[in-house]
């Protein structure tokens, strides 16, 4: 299809204009979907060039923040507040103009395929009002930590959050009709916070397999640093208070509960596991101990043979030694019969034995 007969996709960038920013412009450069608009939000606190991209492939504009008392304007040679992550979000939510979008940030990638994948899942749910797809996570050295590809379970979401910020495609139109945004006193987990509003408007369809790249080490939340004020535990305990004031006690024990069911299960499932494992290793040791009773009889074996080997080879030495003897033997008598042979033939010819014939003949 041309690009004007699909709908329009979003993505929004929160960029620091990093190098990185590049290599995420690339990934959307490759997407086999026709229609896409970038938008970039300077989120840097400094005038943000317009990043390099193949505008015959999409649109690319960079949104600045709107400073106090000034219009919204797309370049801005005063002073810009840097945006928080939730700011830079909400100011990316109100620049898209496209019926779906989805955030990217600027140091992780899609697959080529990742945003035509998630349209086609939307499109076949009308229903849905976001569908997503796995997402690997890669350390620094693009070395394998995990991937993120569980089915969708609302009551997962609202215990912990397993879709990162690139793996969700949304309705543009559904987020503002139903007031979902980001939360600005958030400074971390604000995507979790914001997919939980979006998962009380409607259903997510879920599409198995990798879509998407996040490069874990290369952003600077400090997520998994216990030390740091952003360290995950505080924001997860204050965004579950906010939750409960928002929707009632009542959903958060419902989720809970579904969370202890489903570790039951999960601990059930690895202690049979475990025994399937201890049944394996009895078998393996069953299997040893065959196979050393086994090594044990073809050694003995492999003695015997070489013991037989060795008889052999003596035997065969000794009637080699034999009928070298008897070879010897049979030539010494032939010499010796030679010998008498010619001793005979001189004989009969000497005189005395020819005078002795012709005496016989008279």
């Amino acid at each position: 299809s041309d690009a004007e007969q699909v709908p329009l996709v979003s993505v929004i960038i929160r960029s620091m204009n990093r190098p990185s920013l590049a290599q995420a412009i690339a990934s959307l450069a490759e997407q086999t979907y026709p229609h896409i608009e970038v938008v970039v939000v300077n989120a840097s606190g400094a005038t943000h060039p317009v990043p390099a991209y193949p505008p015959q492939r999409m649109a690319l504009r960079v949104v600045n923040p709107v400073a106090a008392g000034e219009p919204t304007r797309e370049h801005c040679a005063v002073e810009l507040p840097r945006l928080g992550r939730s700011a830079a979000a909400n100011r990316g939510l109100e620049a898209s103009v496209g019926s779906y979008a989805l955030f990217l940030d600027d140091d992780d990638l899609l697959a080529p395929t990742h945003l035509q994948t998630l349209v086609d899942a939307l499109q076949s749910q009308g229903r849905a009002v976001a569908a997503y797809s796995g997402v690997r996570v890669e350390g620094p050295g693009g070395q394998w930590i995990r991937d993120y590809d569980s089915p969708w379970e609302p009551r997962r979401l609202q215990g912990i959050n397993h879709l990162p910020i690139h793996a969700v495609l949304f309705q543009l139109q559904t987020v503002r009709a139903g007031g979902a945004c980001f939360d600005p006193a958030l400074p971390v987990l604000e995507d979790w916070d914001f997919w939980c509003q979006l998962s009380h408007l409607g259903t997510f369809v879920h599409v198995p397999g990798i879509g998407a790249t996040y490069r874990q080490g290369l952003g600077d939340s400090h997520l998994g640093d216990p030390t740091h004020d952003n360290h995950w535990a505080k924001w997860h305990q204050r965004i579950l208070e906010q939750h409960a004031q928002r929707w009632g006690v009542g959903e958060q024990s419902a989720a809970l509960a579904w969370h202890a069911i489903a570790l039951d299960r999960a601990e059930l499932a690895q202690l049979a596991t475990a025994n399937d494992l201890r049944d394996t290793q009895d078998q393996l040791g069953d299997c040893r101990q065959a196979l050393e009773h086994t090594q044990g009889l073809l050694h003995a074996c492999r003695t015997e043979l070489q013991q037989s080997q060795q008889q052999s080879q003596d035997m065969l030495h000794a009637c080699r030694t034999e009928l070298q003897q008897a070879q010897a033997q049979v030539l010494q008598l032939r010499a010796e019969h030679d010998l008498a042979q010619r001793s005979l033939q001189m004989l009969l010819q000497s005189r005395p034995v020819r005078w002795a014939r012709a005496l016989r003949g008279l």
